[in-house]
Formats: structure tokens, C-alpha cells, sequence
């Protein structure tokens, strides 16, 4: 029997049960396509939140204070006044590859423009290199420099969140808003960031200098800061880079071999590569189910084939 008169058989047998062929044809494409489909939406949603993650901060490592404990319980992460000011021009100064340092202070407040107000997600006091350590560039105006931090000056940039709600048809740079009552002058507008990993609204902000948060917002001291930034130049270099900042503090702060840190560190690469393991497991989960699928469903197309040929 020749091969084209098995092909010609073939297909006058597909011919003559069209019903049977149609139906076999249409298991195998959708069994074939949900695969596929299911391992490229995997892939994208890797690479989705990956992005998001990295939105986060380029190369950027976080130092936060140790939990403190009053009689044995533990108050949580960043309870403890540990990290200063001070620390954060040690990093900038003595550590090679750090390419950006912000010290970080955190608010809460009604913002007010004229007849419209919003409360922000965020108000942040923030150091003039946080553009740099955040990798997020200015649209409108500009940011305040390190002069605005040491004076702190009343001033401030906004989110695209705040623009749309309080600025619909104009533009806010030199406008003056009202943070807890105090007026601030808008220098810039941040681009566009989008949401973080976490659903957080990123543009939900206004960025003030650290010392007028202190200062103005909080009425404290400049002793301590609630956090720092620091930004590696090279993102191969992050893990030396931690293990450099882990060994200054420890030395500022005074802490023997035994003791434990009264801070933590937390890497974005390790953030992303948490995140991204994360959407792998998921996908591979799902891709092992249509698998699973598929194979039930070829089984059965290989019975109805094997009853037609007997």
C-alpha cells in the first residue's frame, strides 16, 4: 500500500465523518492553544511584575531600623530610633560603589489648593538625590536641591495623582498648597510611575525635604530619619555593596561581633528575584494542569480514532 493511497484513504475517511473530524480537530487545537496561551500569560506576568517591582527603585537598597522589644514583646519592625542623618553622609561618603543616598521621613496630611483638597497615600521627606536613587524623572519644573534641604524651605513636587485632582486645567509649578495648614510652593510635577507590586498608587505623593517634614510637619529634631535609600551604581555590585553598609553602620553604631544590628537591609534584586520565582511557580502550576488536560484529552481522541479504525 503506497503512501498516497494511504494519504487519499485518510483523507476520504476525514471527508465521509466530518462531524467526528471536526470535532478531533477542535480537542487537539484547543488543548495545544490553552498550553501555549497559559505559558505566554505566565511569561508576561513574570515579566509584569518584575517591572513593577523594579518601579519600586533602580539598584536601590532600603536600611531600615531593628524592632524594639518592651518586656519581651517585639514592637515591630522600625520601632527602634536607630538610623540618623549622619549615617546616611557616611554611606554617600566613605562607600564607593553608592551612587545616591536619601534619608527618608515619613508624613500624613489633607492637602489643600484653593476650593479643592485630596489626601495623599504619601507625604515624604525626602534628600535632593532622591530623583537619582528612585530613577524617576521630573515632567514640569524641577526638583529642590540640597540647598532647599539645609535651609528647610517650604517647598515641594507633587505626584500625576495630585495633578489630576487639584490641577485639572492648569499647571501647578509656583502654585502654593496647604499641607496641615502650611503653605508649600510646587517646584515640579514627577512623571508618571504607576502602581507598585503591592497595588500601591506610586504617584499618590508629594515629596518635601526631610528637615522641613521634621521641622514643619512634625515639630522634631533632625536626630533620627525613619529610613534610608542608598542606590548602587552597578546592579552586579548590590550584594557587596549591602554587606559594605551593613559593616559601616554596625561600626558607627557601636555593636560588637555578638550583638545583633539595630537595622535591616532590603535589596530590590532580592525583592525582584522573590517576585519573579513567585510568577514562575504560578505559571509552571498552571501550565502541568493544561498539560494534564491536554493529555486526558488526547486519550480520548486516541479511543474514538481506535474504535473508527477496528
Amino acid at each position: 500500500m503506497s503512501v498516497f493511497f494511504t494519504l487519499h484513504l485518510s483523507l476520504r475517511t476525514f471527508a465521509r465523518n466530518k462531524v467526528r473530524t471536526s470535532l478531533t480537530m477542535l480537542g487537539i487545537v484547543i488543548g495545544v492553544a490553552s498550553v501555549v496561551t497559559i505559558i505566554a500569560i505566565g511569561g508576561g506576568a513574570s515579566r509584569l511584575v518584575e517591572e513593577r517591582v523594579r518601579s519600586l527603585g533602580s539598584n536601590m537598597i532600603m536600611v531600615f531600623p531593628a524592632a524594639q522589644s518592651q518586656g519581651g514583646v517585639s514592637m515591630g519592625g522600625g520601632s527602634r530610633i536607630t538610623l540618623t542623618p549622619q549615617d546616611a553622609a557616611a554611606i554617600q561618603n566613605e562607600i564607593e560603589g553608592v551612587k545616591a543616598v536619601s534619608p527618608v521621613v515619613q508624613a500624613r496630611g489633607q492637602v489643600i489648593y484653593r476650593d479643592r483638597n485630596w489626601l495623599p497615600r504619601s507625604i515624604r521627606g525626602e534628600g535632593e538625590d532622591y530623583l537619582d536613587v528612585k530613577d524617576w524623572p521630573i515632567v514640569e519644573g524641577e526638583f529642590f536641591t540640597s540647598e532647599d534641604v539645609q535651609a528647610g524651605r517650604k517647598v515641594c513636587v507633587i505626584g500625576m495623582t495630585l495633578l489630576e485632582n487639584l490641577f485639572p486645567d492648569e499647571s501647578p509649578v509656583d502654585k502654593v498648597i496647604r499641607i496641615q495648614g502650611k503653605p508649600f510652593r510646587i517646584l515640579g510635577v514627577l512623571d508618571r510611575k504607576g502602581t507598585s507590586a503591592g497595588g500601591e498608587d506610586q504617584d499618590d505623593v508629594v515629596i518635601v525635604p526631610w528637615t522641613t517634614v521634621k521641622r514643619v510637619l512634625q515639630g522634631s529634631s533632625f536626630n533620627n530619619v525613619d529610613l534610608l535609600l542608598v542606590s548602587s551604581k552597578n546592579e552586579a555590585d548590590m550584594t557587596e555593596v549591602g554587606e559594605e553598609v551593613t559593616a559601616l553602620l554596625r561600626d558607627r553604631h557601636h555593636l560588637s561581633q555578638d550583638e545583633d544590628p539595630d537595622f535591616n537591609l532590603l535589596s530590590m534584586v532580592d525583592m525582584v528575584q522573590t517576585a519573579t520565582q513567585n510568577a514562575r511557580i504560578m505559571t509552571t502550576f498552571l501550565v502541568i494542569i493544561a498539560s494534564i488536560s491536554l493529555v486526558v484529552g488526547g486519550v480520548g481522541i486516541m479511543n474514538i480514532m481506535l474504535v473508527s479504525v477496528v
